[in-house]
């Protein structure tokens, strides 16, 4: 699995979210009503996480850096793709018909046999074998955010926004509690949620730079 086909992918899922973002935000202001306080944040996560891969695929100076990065999210890949359909295969709701057809080819041997061989080359590398999606957003932000004076600053902000976004996607309460402007408290223990069109333009933002800096870099890698 190329590193240039997983670093394609993600810019192609971090531009799709990204533009989806923008025409939520924009049918919630031109409808009216209170803009979304968890339904944008998880859009924009999605395009967070994208542009991030994107980047740690494409930024780093050394090539091993961008390859080992390619080799942990290819193994993800596989792992996942094998998981579901093992998942898939040994569930008690196929039909007795359904599992003969499913056992007339076999599903899984091609996903674990990828999977060791990337885990193998790996084990070469001394690498690690998974790049979790939280260390794969820090990680892009420390490589996006590096020569300002408030470059710690900035990385922080991403962070913040992934786990943020995180919570609106598992829809977590607590932790939309700690956006700005995210609720109010009324009498006694009445909290009302919402959301701001300025807290949701500046993950926009966010997310924008993260993306315009894949494809500033896949523009250079590729001459």
């Amino acid at each position: 699995m190329p590193c240039s086909n997983l670093a394609w992918w993600a810019l192609g899922v971090g531009t799709e979210h990204l533009d989806a973002a923008l025409r939520l935000l924009t049918q919630q202001v031109v409808v009216g009503g209170p803009i979304l306080p968890s339904a944008n944040f998880t859009v924009l996560r999605a395009g967070l996480v994208a542009a991030s891969q994107a980047v740690v695929l494409l930024a780093p100076k050394r090539r091993d850096e961008r390859t080992t990065a390619g080799l942990q999210i290819a193994r993800e890949e596989y792992r996942q793709a094998h998981n579901f359909r093992k998942h898939t295969l040994e569930h008690a709701a196929l039909s007795p018909a359904m599992r003969a057809k499913a056992n007339e080819k076999d599903h899984l041997t091609h996903m674990t046999g990828r999977q060791r061989d990337v885990e193998a080359l790996l084990a070469e590398r001394g690498a690690a074998k998974s790049l979790r999606d939280t260390d794969m957003v820090e990680q892009a932000a420390g490589l996006l955010h590096t020569t300002a004076n408030d470059a710690a600053l900035l990385k922080l902000s991403v962070e913040m926004e992934w786990r943020l976004g995180s919570g609106a996607a598992h829809g977590r309460m607590l932790v939309g509690m700690h956006r700005r402007d995210g609720f109010q408290v009324e009498e006694g223990n009445v909290a009302l949620f919402g959301g701001t069109y300025e807290s949701v333009a500046e993950q926009i933002v966010s997310v924008s730079l993260m993306l315009n800096e894949a494809w500033r870099k896949w523009d250079l890698r590729r001459v």
